[in-house]
């Protein structure tokens, strides 16, 4: 029997139309096509962002399942999402990714390769280790924040936004700002650019924050919720 995919994705009012359009695009765009889609959403969700769902159904080769719900927040939709999947494999997008052509072949490949293997993750391009270099990550929504982490684990200080999970996943190794205040971002790039000691500082507490974040951790946590959630 051929491996199955599943992709399950959430979207809520407050998300953005081109960037849903966008993220739509790029699964259709993807070389190794999913079985299904399952895109679990709240009932109140904007007229705007319904029409490009049902482009999406339109256009999608393969099931589109639109699933409206109460909204109880995006971790609950995508519990929803996960308790509807039918294929062996289940990818997990947001509303605002956008996924390489080859992301499903590539962990695929890794899947097959590595059958021990029950969490692949996506990947960030990798940080180059640079005195004068800082990662800048002023995004306004994140499920978690992946970016800031490996650019602590690569020892670059980072100044990231005040909001969401991005100061939990920083604590106090990064510098957090307003993403809508350019000064505010700016006054963050610049003291780790002019302070050499400030700088350095941070390197290390990136380095030491870093080590509390586990993938094998991560995949135990999202096994154990699985297996739960399929008891009920």
């Amino acid at each position: 029997m051929d491996t199955t995919v599943s992709i399950v994705m959430t979207t809520y009012a407050g998300d953005n139309q081109s960037e849903l359009r966008d993220c739509f695009t790029s699964l259709l765009e993807q070389e190794r096509q999913p079985d299904e889609a399952i895109i679990v959403r709240g009932d109140n969700l904007p007229s705007e962002l319904v029409e490009v769902i049902t482009e999406f159904e339109v256009n999608a080769p393969f099931s589109v399942h639109d699933i409206a719900i109460d909204e109880q927040g995006r971790g609950h939709a995508r519990r929803v999402g996960v308790e509807q999947a039918t294929s062996e494999f289940i990818a997990i997008m947001d509303a605002d990714d956008i996924a390489c052509p080859n992301r499903l072949s590539r962990q695929l490949e890794y899947f097959e390769a590595n059958p021990s293997t029950d969490v692949v993750g996506g990947y960030i391009g990798g940080f180059e280790t640079d005195p004068n270099e800082i990662t800048a990550y002023p995004s306004v929504y994140e499920g978690f924040g992946i970016p800031p982490l490996e650019a602590m684990q690569s020892g670059t200080p980072v100044v990231t936004s005040d909001r969401s999970s991005l100061p939990e996943v920083v604590g106090n190794a990064g510098i957090t700002a307003d993403p809508t205040d350019p000064d505010a971002i700016a006054s963050g790039i610049s003291r780790v650019l002019r302070d050499e000691a400030f700088a350095t500082r941070q390197r290390e507490r990136g380095l030491e924050r870093a080590t509390q974040f586990s993938w094998d951790e991560t995949a135990s946590t999202i096994r154990d919720t699985v297996v739960e959630v399929s008891k009920n």
